[in-house]
């Protein structure tokens, strides 16, 4: 993970094979997080970054670019070190519904 520009935006930088690199925006699909500069925006950023920085890697499942350029993506992540990706992509976290949960469980 190089960046969370806020709950729902993420800048990775994507292995593509063969010693290539890209760095991208990805949009969590599915995901409408409250404005970064709100407080509910910046807790849902905060709940990302802490996330993501414990995952040894992330592995993101992309369906088309949406109007602004970013991938929009799910994202699946492990805190285990031993994880291959394989694990990771079908029992690993599901950070969208992460955050799906937490709005949820936020407005019950």
């Amino acid at each position: 993970m190089l960046d969370v520009v806020d709950g729902d935006t993420l800048v990775l930088d994507i292995d593509c094979g063969f010693d290539i690199k890209k760095k991208q925006r990805i949009r969590l699909s599915g995901i409408n997080s409250p404005e970064i500069n709100t407080t509910e925006g910046q807790d849902a950023a905060t709940f990302v970054r802490n996330q993501l920085a414990q995952a040894p890697f992330v592995v993101v499942r992309t369906t088309k670019v949406d109007i602004n350029g970013r991938f929009l993506g799910d994202v699946f992540y492990s805190f285990d070190s031993k994880a291959n990706i394989e694990e990771v992509y079908r029992g690993g976290r599901y950070l969208n519904q992460e955050l799906l949960s937490r709005e949820m469980g936020d407005r019950m």
